[in-house]
This record gives structure tokens, sequence and C-alpha cells, in this order.
């Protein structure tokens, strides 16, 4: 499964973390 930007997933990802249980940091650039 593709979870970077060029899949359109660079937020959804994230929350497949938080919803596995595990609070885990971002595995991609943050854009501030």
């Amino acid at each position: 499964m593709n979870t970077n930007e060029a899949a359109g997933q660079s937020v959804f990802h994230i929350h497949l973390h938080f919803l596995g249980g595990h609070i885990l940091p971002p595995m991609i650039p943050r854009k501030d």
C-alpha cells in the first residue's frame, strides 16, 4: 500500500497509525 504524497495519502497514512493504536512519528516531511 502506497502511503506517500504521490498516492494522495500523505495524511491518511497518519490516520492509520492512530487507528492501529500506535502513535508513530510522521514518515513524511512536514510542510510548515
